[in-house]
Parts: C-alpha cells; structure tokens; sequence
C-alpha cells in the first residue's frame, strides 16, 4: 500500500480549490481530536502475575503476607515497600497487589501521601535496576495507578516517566517489560505536562522501537497504538516527532499484520486519526505509507463493529482535507464503506455524524460527488438526519453533504428533494434554531436547491419563514441566501 501512492502527496489540507474541485462545494474545517481516557484494567492486565520465587527470610515472609492479604489497604503496601527496598520479590509482590487494586480518588490521594509512586520510582531507578521482574511489575502498577489525571500528574512529577522509558531501553527485547511499560505511557500521556516528558526522554522512539520489535504481540500493538493516539491529541511537535520515528508507519504495519482484531484495528484508527488531523504533512505522510488502503481495509473486514466504523470515518474525513487523498479514497472505495456504515449502523450518532463529516469533504471533489449519488449517498444522509434530528452536528454536517451534492448538477438538486431531503432540513431548522452552524448550513443547501422545479416542493415545505427567521438571527451567515431563495419562491 505505501508504493501504490508513492509520490501522489498533494498540497496539503489547504488546497481546497485544485483542478478536481468545484468553488461551490464548501469543505468543513476539522477539529481538535481527542485523547483516550486512562485505563487501569486493559485485557492484558487481566492475566495474574505469580509470584517469581520463594521468600528467603522471615522478614520476606512477612512482608508477603501482608501484600498478598486480600483486604490489605494501599498505604500499608507502600509500607512494606519502603521497609525492603532490598528484596526483589518483595517489591515484585508489592506491585502486583498495587496493580490489582480498583482504586478511588481517595486511595490515590492516600497512596501520594503515602510516596507511592517515589517508592516506584526507587525500586525501578535505584534498587532493581537489572531486574525485568521489577520493571515489568512496576510498569503494570504505574498503569493502574495512573487512570485518572490526579493519577497521571503524579506520576509525571515523580520521574516515573523516565523510569518507564528507561525499562523500555534497558530490556528491548523483553515482551513483557515493553507491552507494561507501553500501558503504562498510554495513560501517562493523556496529560499534556506528560506529553511533553515523554518526547524529552525519547519514549517516542521506544513506542515505535517496541511495535516495530514485537510487529506480532498484539498487547504490544494495541497498547503502542493508545499511546500514540493519546500523544498525537494536540502537539504539533509531538505529532512530528511520532512521524520522524516512523510512528505512522508502525500503525499501518500492526493493522496489516492483524486485520482480524477489532480491538487493534480501533485503537490504530484513532491513533491514525490523530496523527492527521490539523497537520497537512501527516496526510500526506499517512496515505504514502497505506494508510488510506489500511482504513478502508478496516472499515470493510469489521462492518458490523460501531467503533471501528466511527474511527474509520473521522480517519477518512481528515486525511480527505487534503485535495489528492480525496481523489485516492473515492478511486479506493472509501465512499462505499462510509455509505454502508451508515446503512449498518443507522442508529449510532457518532457514526452518522463522522461519515457525514468524511461525505462532506470528500464530495469537494466532482468525481466523488458522483460516487456518492451512485452508491446511495443522498437518501444515506437523509435517512441519517430523521433518525437522528436531535443531534445538531448530524443536522450541520449533512446539510453540508447535500449541499455540495447539489453543486452545478441540476440532477442532484431535484433527486436530493425526491429523496425527502426538504422535510429532513425543515426538521433541522424547526430544531435547531438557535444553532448558527445549523441554520447556516441550512440555508446554503436550501440556497442551492432553488431552481425550476424545486420551487413548487419548496413552497409546500414552508421553507420561507424558516429562511426569513435564520435571517434575522444569523444575518452575516443566512441574510443573502435567505434573500435569494425568497425572491425565488
């Protein structure tokens, strides 16, 4: 896949009016992705650690009996390891139990006090260094410990960052010791301090070294791919040091190598998703190394899976900003598996809402226009805004859609109103009235489909009044083509 579209980068996320593309079709402007929440019970934290030997003294002894007592508070485990910084196993132990706590905020705030996490820290930096046993456990207890973002500053304040990145470098061929370490960073850098710790320590590199090192432990990528989705979320900087590591190819790589897991093939989404949105380069760089192919490829083996149809449409409506991968998507099929999705999933708002997103942009070029009519756009769209008309971004987004449908092609105008297009937009505007992007995007769609033989079909869907109020509330957006449609009707 990265071959085929070798050399096809275009313009970036700025060229919006190249030879493909018609001036009347309006592209949307994207958003800020988001970040993953911190998880503290991934499915391969389920897996128990035993215990990796027998205890030597009877201080050892104790020690284990008090951490491997099932109503042991976390504070008293803090205590046994601050007692044997010098055992390894009783460290280990200590971990474990710290791993499999479910903890409340109030535990958190009574394990900070108690120096949890610089208890870590030590045991991983100062006294077991040399141990993957230690490090790995260490690793799985920072995971759980940094769940919630009082969590994660914690941690970040008290090196364990560079603690984690340090067991990547020191034991790169330990699965175990990458695939916690990697849980671990996937939560840490859900906060922004965090992000910029982990590209100043170089966890960047470890995350792609990792994947690309164990291409086949599916833990490794699924976890590899959180961090980077998380670490991608809003730094420019970040984003491209992650690409100059070769972050975007690894992803492409894991979900080509694992086309079967759901789980896998939606945490490389989102970390795709990421990676595109807001950077023009990325687009590029994303499609280069297959990364439309890999979506596409997606979004086609896992059709019946919601998240996966979500994140797959919200790739595709970012890398399509850029004016050539607009072109590639259409020619890739990527049309035909934003459409079906929102037949298969026509109850998910989040669905409908970033397919309608992915359909208005890549509808700026005309030879996607007619794609998207030939395979069921239009009353896709329409059916999406009746089902979901309570949701204004579904409302704004495919008016969008079906505005730049109706662009220059007269068959389109009058096929968008047999397709019931009219009542799902009176609806919008009826419901949405205080919504300036909603009413806005209303009266451009209804601007354009005003022509001969709309005109009767508009004058029965009462669209004037709706028109004259947008007018009046929103006059810099809605006054001209609420002028225009009027002196039409």
């Amino acid at each position: 896949g990265g071959i085929r579209w070798e050399g096809r980068g275009g313009g970036g996320a700025g060229a919006r009016h190249g030879s493909r593309q018609s001036s009347t079709a309006e592209p949307y402007e994207e958003e800020a992705p988001p970040r993953e929440d911190g998880d503290s019970r991934p499915r391969s934290s389920e897996r128990k650690i035993a215990a990796r030997g027998t205890p030597s003294n009877e201080g050892e002894r104790r020690a284990l009996a008090v951490v491997q007592s099932p109503n042991v508070a976390p504070e008293d485990i803090v205590d046994v390891m601050r007692s044997n910084p010098g055992s390894a196993l009783v460290q280990e132990e200590s971990f474990r139990a710290l791993s499999e706590l479910r903890l409340s905020e109030g535990d958190l705030r009574r394990l900070d006090e108690a120096g949890a996490c610089e208890a870590a820290v030590a045991a991983m930096r100062d006294h077991h260094p040399d141990s993957a046993g230690v490090q790995s456990s260490a690793c799985r207890a920072l995971w759980n410990l940094s769940a919630s973002p009082e969590g994660q500053a914690i941690i970040g304040a008290a090196g364990g960052i560079d603690a984690v990145v340090a067991a990547m470098s020191k034991f790169e061929s330990d699965a175990e010791v990458q695939e916690t370490a990697l849980a671990a960073l996937s939560n840490l850098a859900a906060s922004d301090e965090n992000q910029a710790i982990i590209g100043e320590a170089r966890g960047i590199q470890e995350i792609v070294h990792a994947m690309n090192r164990f291409s086949e432990n599916i833990h490794v990528q699924e976890t590899g791919c959180a961090a980077l989705t998380n670490l991608a979320s809003k730094d420019a900087g970040i984003k491209k040091a992650i690409t100059e590591a070769g972050g975007a190819d690894a992803v492409v790589i894991s979900m080509v190598m694992h086309p079967g897991d759901v789980e896998l093939q939606q945490k490389a989404l989102r970390a795709l998703r990421n990676l595109c949105a807001n950077d023009d380069d990325n687009k590029i760089l994303v499609a280069n190394v297959g990364g439309i192919d890999a979506v596409i490829g997606a979004m086609q083996v896992h059709r019946d899976d919601a998240d996966v149809q979500e994140a797959g449409a919200w790739t595709l409506s970012n890398l399509a900003v850029n004016a050539e991968n607009k072109a590639i998507i259409g020619e890739s099929g990527g049309i035909d598996v934003v459409v079906r999705a929102m037949w298969v999933h026509s109850d998910h708002a989040g669905v409908q809402e970033w397919a309608c997103r992915a359909l208005w942009t890549l509808s700026v070029d005309p030879n996607n226009r007619e794609i998207v009519t030939e395979v069921g756009g239009i009353s896709a769209v329409v059916n999406a805004m009746q089902a979901h008309v309570d949701a204004a971004a579904v409302q704004e987004k495919g008016c969008g859609v079906l505005a730049n449908l109706a662009a220059n092609d007269d068959n389109n105008k009058v096929r968008i109103v047999e397709e019931e297009a009219l009542d799902a937009i009176v609806m919008a505007m009826v419901l949405h009235g205080d919504d300036r992007l909603v009413q806005e995007r209303a009266c451009t769609v209804l601007r354009k489909l005003a022509f001969g033989p709309n005109i009767k079909p508009m004058q029965a869907a009462n669209v004037a009044a709706l028109m004259q109020a947008a007018a009046t509330n929103f006059p810099q957006q809605c006054q001209e083509k609420a002028e225009y449609v009027i002196a039409m009707l």
